[in-house]
């Protein structure tokens, strides 16, 4: 049972962080196509 919700909770998180990732990836292409600033 605790291995299970072990696995699950990897998951999760593993799920967690590349969701987190692909977001800030979205945010920042996103702030560079608009921003006015390109360095």
């Amino acid at each position: 049972m605790a291995l299970c919700d072990a696995q699950g909770h990897n998951v999760y998180v593993s799920w967690r962080h590349a969701n987190g990732y692909i977001i800030r990836q979205r945010l920042f292409v996103f702030h560079m196509a608009h921003s006015p600033f390109h360095l």
